[in-house]
């Protein structure tokens, strides 16, 4: 066996531990429902279109992992805003609400008290804004690749009991769809998505119950012009406390 090949072998087999060992850390199945309250916020480049409102959020998420660290799972994540988001700017009442699914499959590293899934899949995600009293709506459609890891930390294990430290990152890219009630035709443009979590999980036997902080967001670039009309780039976001409750086994 040449030199070149046993180095590979070597660094092939230094990495397997992170991917490979203490499987049964955490339980493979995981059911999660999540409940934030926080602000979303809504600004339009080159407009005065910029306000802020309470809103509410919901999440309700499934993964499987596998003995070998692959596996997969589907997210749902879905968020609606009082109607005051304008009203500071001088505009009529309007609100805001979102929802996505995030279908994605699952690799799941880990190594001394560490366990990180990384996560890869496509998100179909809409975005709208709608004045209450006319019921004109704005719509943003959009579909693309996701990404995003999810390392977490046990600082601490007493038998069934397991407490931990996690963030979550995300990012993705996709096409948009604009819709715009009093404009005829649909306008193109891209959108990238971006999410963060911080928090803490109490994991008891098959409960686990989680405390933090989530942001999910968006930034519209301005669309193409069709027929002589186009759609000035936003960016929204949405920030709140979370509380989850979740099943694992």
């Amino acid at each position: 066996m040449n030199s070149l090949t046993t180095r590979v072998l070597a660094a092939v087999a230094a990495a397997a531990p992170l991917w490979a060992q203490e499987r049964s850390q955490l339980p493979p199945f995981r059911f999660d429902l999540a409940f934030a309250g926080g602000r979303q916020e809504h600004h339009t480049d080159q407009s005065l279109l910029d306000g802020d409102a309470s809103a509410a959020y919901l999440r309700f998420a499934f993964e499987g992992i596998s003995d070998s660290g692959v596996g997969g799972g589907l997210r749902f994540e879905a968020m609606g805003s009082e109607d005051d988001m304008f009203t500071d700017a001088g505009f009529p009442a309007t609100e805001a609400s979102s929802a996505s699914l995030f279908g994605h499959l699952t690799f799941r590293a880990e190594g001394k008290n560490l366990v990180m899934p990384v996560r890869v899949g496509f998100q179909l995600h809409g975005y709208g804004i709608e004045e209450t009293a006319s019921g004109n709506r704005v719509d943003f459609s959009s579909f693309g690749p996701m990404f995003e890891v999810e390392p977490e930390l046990l600082l601490r294990r007493d038998g069934n009991i397991i407490w931990s430290l996690y963030t979550q990152l995300g990012f993705g890219i996709s096409a948009t769809s604009i819709d715009i009630d009093t404009v005829a035709n649909g306008l193109e443009s891209s959108s990238f998505h971006y999410g963060l979590e911080l928090g803490t999980r109490l994991y008891a036997s098959h409960v686990v119950f989680g405390l933090g902080v989530v942001v999910r967001g968006q930034h519209v670039d301005t669309s193409d012009v069709e027929n002589g009309n186009f759609a000035f780039g936003i960016e929204q976001d949405f920030t709140g406390l979370l509380l989850s409750i979740g099943a694992v086994f």
